[in-house]
């Protein structure tokens, strides 16, 4: 099952495209909230906390990652109340369906960069025979390739929230877990709960300036560089080094 018509429908209303995905959940409360824990399998493997933030009355869903291990960022306390032991997320991904815009806080080589695309479009495809339970929820599996990795996420319907860790989202459910299928980068649900207010919600900082995805790319990881023509063997075009990529998204629509 192909879910991108999900995505044509986004740009007409939100009300089809998301308070509907969303059901009777969402009629409970004006806003939602989930922890995550973000595991990176890099060459120092390190766990990080996150928050999903999800404001049904603006249409607006705001993922937070923040700095240090397990140790540092986000505290569920005993009484069910979240802290934050650090001030202020390292990066951010900010979801607004109103315009139909992504923005995103990045970090690069330590300085802080704000990206804004278009929300990027998701051709899930759902396995409905997959079907495991994750703690106390019944989650299908779906099978994703975005931007040069290839994921496997397992969603709930019991939660009929079209939400889920990172830039993931159009599922007819929350995603639980999700990792990539060389389990470099995993994002499993540790907690979740509806509010009625959103006096918790993180209050973001109004970016000063905006680079697109393109910008973005070349910053991170180089302009791709053109081999000299001239020492290429007669008949053979022009060739672009290959620059190494490890990061979640290492591949883009019009690099291809």
């Amino acid at each position: 099952m192909n879910l991108s018509y999900l995505y044509i429908l986004k740009t007409i209303t939100f009300l089809i495209a998301l308070v509907f995905s969303f059901g009777s959940y969402a009629q409970k409360a004006n806003f939602f909230e989930a922890t995550y824990d973000v595991f990176y399998n890099t060459s120092v493997p390190n766990t990080k906390k996150s928050l999903l933030q999800i404001d049904f009355e603006n249409h607006l869903s705001t993922f937070f990652i923040y700095k240090g291990t397990l140790n540092a960022g986000i505290k569920k306390n005993e009484d069910n109340t979240i802290s934050i032991t650090e001030k202020g997320a390292d990066r951010y991904i900010k979801i607004n369906y109103n315009d139909d815009s992504l923005i995103s806080k990045e970090q690069i080589n330590g300085r802080p960069y704000y990206l804004k695309e278009k929300i990027p479009s998701l051709h899930w495809t759902i396995k409905d025979s997959e079907i495991k339970n994750i703690g106390n929820l019944k989650c299908k599996q779906a099978t994703l390739k975005f931007r040069g990795r290839d994921y496997i996420a397992w969603f709930t319907e019991e939660i009929p929230i079209s939400e889920g860790p990172y830039k993931f989202n159009g599922l007819p459910g929350l995603i639980v877990l999700i990792h990539d299928i060389t389990n470099r980068y995993t994002w499993s649900l540790t907690s979740y709960k509806s509010l009625n207010s959103n006096e918790a919600f993180i209050k973001l900082e109004k970016p000063k300036k905006f680079i697109n995805i393109n910008d973005y790319v070349d910053l991170r990881y180089g302009k791709k560089k053109k081999l000299n023509s001239a020492r290429l063997p007669r008949g053979i075009g022009v060739e672009y080094l290959k620059i190494a990529r490890n990061g979640i998204e290492i591949e883009f629509d019009w690099e291809n």
